[in-house]
């Protein structure tokens, strides 16, 4: 987060290269959508922004699956495109798209594990600065 005083943001973002499958909700559509595959930029507790190669449009609903190292079990996330924009690539080749998601649903079983890696990652952030 900058020093902005515009700053909208409630929370901290932690930058964060995670892989995940994005796909359209599938409770909200009747025909099995297929997955893309992105890279998370930075989380927070409110929500992900990742990069793809696939344009999402505001106000589509998404789910999100976030491999997490060492754990075998992605995380279950669900949530709404707040913005879209497409990211200024260096050699022109390919359309790189970042994607603004504010979260609504963690799975149930995934709570724990979402917040204890945000927790994890700030902590270890923060830690530098009060020498923890």
């Amino acid at each position: 987060m900058g020093n902005d005083i515009n700053e909208k943001r409630k929370y901290l973002r932690l930058d964060t290269v995670n892989i995940v499958k994005v796909t359209l909700d599938r409770k909200l559509i009747k025909k099995p959508s297929e997955f893309v595959s992105a890279f998370t930029k930075n989380i927070s507790v409110e929500g992900v922004c990742f990069l793809s190669d696939k344009f999402f449009e505001k106000g589509k609903r998404l789910r999100i699956d976030m491999s997490l190292p060492g754990d075998p079990k992605p995380l279950r996330l669900r949530g709404k495109v707040c913005w879209s924009r497409l990211v200024k690539d260096k050699n022109k080749t390919n359309k790189v798209f970042e994607v603004g998601v504010e979260l609504f649903t963690v799975g149930e079983s995934d709570s724990t594990r979402f917040m204890g890696y945000v927790c994890r990652h700030m902590t270890s952030r923060l830690g530098r600065y009060l020498h923890l």
